[in-house]
């Protein structure tokens, strides 16, 4: 998990140092996978991480917990995160029109049903603003993101805590019946062993 980690802030770094600090925007959803972006990025970059553009692409219903962690997060980094409406190509079509931006940080993994090839660099589809997808964690699987996470200094979501592994809107996810404990209540997140189980609680 060492290599991963120290691969990923390679990327980063190179990326940034390619593209300039502040053509980049880092999609920041509160989801673990996004968080573990956000923190690679704060620790590849402890210098300019601030630089870089950060920006919540809404989608209705969703969990206040996100919206309490959006918060948290911004005020423990001194980071602003921009709300955009409309979802990821409608909110980065006002970005990239405000600030022409090169390239977007995400968290996808090879996992994630809209991961395309799995590349870890690639260009945003014809139809969409033209900047460079940036998926720095793209190999990474399920268990490696909970070894992340787990460090106390990095701190994500507390709906995780509560039996939730994959979280979309309030009316497309439940907690993961694969965590349901018996005398009642869920395991946490990172007690899911089969990663292949990890959007079980997604309708």
């Amino acid at each position: 998990n060492t290599t991963t980690m120290e691969e990923a802030k390679g990327v980063i770094k190179r990326v940034v140092n390619l593209l300039d600090a502040e053509k980049c925007c880092v999609s920041f959803n509160g989801g673990k996978d996004a968080t573990v972006v956000l923190h690679l990025i704060r620790e590849a970059l402890p210098k300019n991480y601030k630089s870089l553009t950060y920006a919540y692409f809404s989608q209705n219903n969703e969990f206040p917990e996100i919206m309490e962690f959006l918060d948290l997060m911004a005020k423990r980094y001194d980071i602003t995160i921009e709300k955009y409406e409309g979802g990821l190509k409608k909110g980065l079509e006002q970005l990239n029109n405000e600030r022409k931006i090169r390239g977007i940080f995400l968290g996808t993994r090879t996992t994630d049903p809209r991961a395309g090839i799995g590349a870890t660099l690639e260009l945003t589809d014809p139809d969409w603003p033209a900047v460079i997808r940036i998926n720095p964690i793209m190999n990474w699987s399920y268990s490696a993101v909970w070894v992340y996470l787990r460090q106390p200094e990095h701190p994500y979501c507390s709906l995780y805590d509560k039996g939730y592994t994959s979280l979309g809107s309030t009316d497309t996810t439940v907690q993961n019946p694969h965590l349901k404990l018996e005398e009642g209540g869920y395991s946490p997140a990172y007690a899911l062993m089969d990663g292949s189980l990890e959007r079980a609680g997604r309708k």
